[in-house]
């Protein structure tokens, strides 16, 4: 599967966890981060190993459709890692 390279750096749950803790609480992007993997079925996905491509791109558009701060990192994210 094709791995994700933006600028030398890996997409990882840890890195999105990190841009939803810039915009909500700490607890809040857990949940949101939590419910997205629940719904794609990608919970048992750590958030140190690297996404592929077609997990990064489900997780973005499902953190899009989650609406609100959730919306504007699923975005953020997929125009940097993705397009």
């Amino acid at each position: 599967m094709a791995q994700i390279e933006s600028t030398n750096r890996s997409l990882t749950g840890k890195v999105i966890l990190t841009r939803l803790q810039q915009k909500v609480s700490i607890n809040n992007a857990k949940l949101l981060l939590d419910s997205a993997k629940i719904s794609t079925g990608m919970m048992k996905v750590d958030n140190e190993l690297e996404l592929t491509q077609d997990q990064a791109k489900t997780l973005c558009m499902k953190l899009m459709n989650q609406g609100g701060p959730a919306f504007h990192v699923g975005q953020a994210i997929y125009k940097e890692y993705l397009m």
